[in-house]
Order: structure tokens, then C-alpha cells, then sequence
């Protein structure tokens, strides 16, 4: 009797689970796993969007950076091509003597010119370039290189180099590399939009 009394508890033992918490922390490794997994799945969606979200951000500023040069210079422009136009001769800028240096009878053809392709042209790739139109990149890249050759023409004649002029061909400069940024980023996204397309 006592032996049968053993091999039935013996019986008993052989059919219970040997480790009874196993399945508690097989499910814990699951749950552990899976919130690992969804973690990193979450991570990886943000990024990549954060990635093109910053990407278009700076395109937005850089925009609106070109936009404010753009005006700057016509700013400058408007009161000189119009003291050019108003006075030929110089006298209203106190450069009566400049006339004999450069190739013109007056100063009334550069302040036409000044007037119009560093004011008007100017203050029209600033509007472009802040309502960031997809023609902005391509007006800013004309106008800045207009300005740079402005600079370089106007030191010619002069045969001097004066703080403006260094400011101004910087800003020339600035607007060009500007335009030539936002251009490649703007193939960039054409590109990975027929990518996308495809």
C-alpha cells in the first residue's frame, strides 16, 4: 500500500509541468520582443520623415534668405539709380569727377540701369524668392550674377575697390550659391518623387 501510495504520487509528479513558470517567462520574452520590434519600427518612420520635414525646412529658409538680399540690394539701388538719373553729372552724389572715368557723356544711362536691373529686377526675385516660387531659384541666379558682374565692371571703370563694392559682391555671391542650392534640391525632389512613381 505504501508503495502504491508512492507510484501514484510519483505519477503525479511525472504529469506536472517540471518548470511552472516557464510559460509566464515565455510570454514575458514575447511581450519584451514585441515592444522592442514596435519601438524601433516607430523609430525608423519618424526619422525618415523627420529627415525630408528638415530638408524642406532649410529649403524654406534658404528662400526666404534670398529673398531678404534680393531686397536689400534693390534697396540700396533705388536711391542711387535715381540720384544718378535726377543728376547726371554727379552732383547730387558729390561725384561730379567720376564721369571722366567711365565710358558714358553722363550718369544717366548707368542710373537707368542701376534703377531697373538692381531695383526692379532685384525687388522681383526678392517677391519670387520669398513666396517661394519654383522660378525663384533661376530669376535669384540671374540677378546675383548680374550683381557680381556689376561689381566687377563698375571696379574696372572706377580702378579702385571700395567697402560697397566688396559688400555687394559678396551678396552677389551669396544669391548665386543660394540659387544653385535650391536648384539641385529641387531636382533632388523631382527625382525622388518619379522614384516614387515608379
Amino acid at each position: 500500500m505504501k508503495g502504491m501510495g508512492y507510484g501514484q504520487r510519483a505519477s503525479r509528479t511525472i504529469g506536472q509541468p517540471e518548470k511552472p513558470f516557464s510559460s509566464l517567462l515565455e510570454c514575458l520574452m514575447v511581450l519584451w520582443l514585441s515592444r522592442r520590434i514596435t519601438s524601433f519600427l516607430s523609430y525608423r518612420r519618424p526619422g525618415i520623415s523627420h529627415m525630408i520635414n528638415t530638408r524642406m525646412q532649410m529649403s524654406s529658409r534658404w528662400f526666404t534668405i534670398a529673398g531678404v538680399l534680393h531686397l536689400l540690394v534693390a534697396l540700396g539701388a533705388y536711391p542711387g539709380g535715381l540720384a544718378m538719373m535726377i543728376s547726371p553729372d554727379g552732383s547730387l552724389m558729390g561725384v561730379e569727377g567720376i564721369v571722366d572715368r567711365i565710358p558714358f557723356d553722363s550718369l544717366l544711362i548707368p542710373g537707368i540701369l542701376l534703377f531697373t536691373v538692381n531695383g526692379i529686377g532685384q525687388t522681383v526675385a526678392g517677391i519670387y524668392s520669398l513666396r517661394k516660387h519654383r522660378l525663384a531659384p533661376y530669376i535669384s541666379a540671374v540677378f546675383g550674377l548680374g550683381l557680381i558682374i556689376w561689381i566687377f565692371v563698375e571696379t574696372l571703370m572706377l580702378q579702385k575697390i571700395v567697402l560697397a563694392s566688396i559688400l555687394y559682391l559678396g551678396i552677389g555671391v551669396l544669391q548665386t550659391g543660394i540659387a544653385i542650392y535650391l536648384f539641385s534640391a529641387a531636382k533632388k525632389g523631382q527625382a525622388r518623387d518619379s522614384g516614387n512613381l515608379d
